[in-house]
């Protein structure tokens, strides 16, 4: 590898910004061979030179792969003007130079893992079908999935492109509506915690028998090995399912909003229209000190600053007007219909499946249910070969691989083909 600054070099991985990794220099914790360097233009070579920050060794991060698990709301993009990306939810520390790109694409409103590396040829050897690196999804869709919609996606399906897909696994791990799914669960937890107790009784019973003294968690994990453990498994995946679903389950506008989208995005990054507003002294700032269209210009594009002045119109609607509390809060109107759609997704029949496929087509997975006469309502990617979503990082979180990990992505990609 050739020459670099060190200050690039150390904010290329992982040690901070640009500007966090100047004052870590000048406070004397960076080391290059041994000796405490404080110039950040200081020129360092990788793949030799033993660089430390607070006495830690820092290697070089080309090469490595980040698993990011996607947040619902961010397009699978290194960069745009109007719309967050991956790349915003990845941090400055991995973002900022760097040939990172994200590995196939997840749609804006699909969750889960993505993987986001430098190499070229095995991000093309995981997303082609000649190499059959399957990638797997959970989904929440509409209707009751059965045998026959197994066997489709198992025969392959026509989504109108000019050939079929390859076949695809598909299980479903339940079927029915949200209210009665809710029942379930309710139930089964507990029956859960009387199958326990009586277990556990059973066990502090025996043990006070053999003269040994009893501890609650030995006598729990006992019954819950020997009980339900797996079980309890597969329903805490649907339960996942069907809470991220239900959150995700917001109007449009709402979204919009929340999400800062389209005109949000294009007013405060686009020197052209954003900029001008608050440096043209012949225009922005008129803008900027006018509460009845200024403020809201200048600070919230959505109209959420003029709710806060004081013009008439602005305090009507952050008071009781019928849009202003839609805006704001929410009105009885709106909390009804809200309360009218909770209900329909409560009585809606609905499953909870897995999928399995070796492609990577154009909204595949919505395009092959809506080709058995079904509707994507939620979906995560959970695996793609051999690694699978780490589930102890949140929504939004990302880490690097570990070793065994890579490992095993080149070795799939070597022998999948063969």
């Amino acid at each position: 590898m050739e020459q670099m600054r060190l200050d690039r070099f150390l904010a290329n991985n992982g040690c901070g910004t640009r500007n966090e990794v100047k004052k870590l220099l000048r406070a004397g914790l960076i080391s290059c061979n041994g000796e405490v360097v404080k110039d950040p233009a200081k020129k360092i070579s990788p793949d030799t030179d033993r660089i430390l920050c607070r006495g830690e060794q820092v290697n070089a991060l080309a090469g490595r792969i980040l698993m990011l698990n996607k947040q619902a709301g961010y397009i699978t993009a290194t960069s745009d003007r109007r719309m967050k990306t991956v790349m915003d939810l990845i941090g400055p520390a991995y973002a900022k130079d760097r040939n990172l790109f994200p590995v196939g694409r997840l749609d804006r409103d699909t969750e889960g893992l993505l993987l986001l590396m430098d190499d070229g040829e095995l991000a093309h050897r995981l997303l082609s079908p000649a190499w059959h690196v399957e990638k797997e999804y959970e989904a929440v869709v509409t209707g009751t999935i059965g045998e026959a919609q197994v066997r489709a996606f198992a025969d392959g399906l026509d989504i109108g492109d000019e050939e079929q897909t390859m076949p695809a696994g598909l299980e479903v791990l339940w079927t029915g509506t949200a209210q009665e799914r809710k029942s379930r669960d309710d139930a089964e937890d507990s029956a859960e915690t009387a199958e326990v107790s009586a277990a556990r009784d059973d066990a502090e019973d025996a043990a006070e028998d053999a003269g040994f003294p009893v501890f609650r968690e030995d006598a729990e994990d006992s019954a819950e090995t020997a009980g339900f453990s797996a079980a309890r498994d597969d329903a805490e995946v649907i339960r996942n399912l069907l809470e991220r679903w239900t959150a995700l389950s917001v109007s449009v506008d709402e979204r919009e909003i929340s999400d800062d989208s389209g005109k949000d995005q294009r007013l405060s990054e686009d020197p052209g229209n954003g900029q001008r507003l608050s440096e043209d002294l012949g225009n922005g700032q008129r803008l900027s000190e006018d509460p009845r269209k200024g403020q809201r210009l200048s600070e919230d594009p959505v109209k959420g600053q003029r709710i806060d002045d004081d013009s008439e119109k602005g305090w009507r609607i952050s008071d009781d007007s019928e849009k202003g509390r839609r805006i704001g809060d929410c009105s009885e109107k709106d909390r009804r219909r809200n309360d009218d759609s909770e209900q329909d997704r409560a009585d809606a029949r609905i499953s909870c499946v897995r999928v399995r496929i070796r492609e990577g087509r154009y909204h595949q997975v919505k395009r092959m249910f809506e080709a058995v006469g079904s509707r994507v309502l939620y979906l995560r990617r959970t695996a793609m070969g051999p690694v699978r979503l780490d589930e102890s990082l949140a929504t939004g979180q990302v880490r690097l691989l570990r070793e065994e990990e890579i490992q095993s992505l080149r070795m799939c990609t070597q022998t999948a083909n063969s």
